[in-house]
């Protein structure tokens, strides 16, 4: 399978409203390990759509030792078009 580069992204995405973008962005890379924590769910930071816990994930306002550690291997594909997981305090 062919990997797909951040710039094949961005060009794709060029010109469409933000929530579009978004949507793109999870179709072509999959959803992001970034995790809004909503009420009884867990969702993608970047699209919202609710999604299951994974050992990777990063929890958006978490500030444990594991989750800034976790913070730490997000590539591109999870931060593009997320907010910071661990926003200044």
């Amino acid at each position: 399978m062919e990997q797909i580069e951040q710039q094949d992204v961005e060009r794709r995405i060029e010109g469409h409203p933000e929530v579009v973008q978004k949507t793109i962005a999870c179709s072509m890379v999959g959803h992001s390990r970034i995790k809004l924590p909503l009420p009884g769910r867990l969702a993608c930071a970047r699209c919202e759509f609710e999604s299951a816990s994974s050992p990777g994930d990063v929890i958006v306002g978490d500030y444990s030792v594991e989750n800034m550690q976790r913070a730490e291997a997000l590539t591109w594909q999870d931060t593009m078009l997320t907010p910071n997981p661990l926003p200044a305090l």
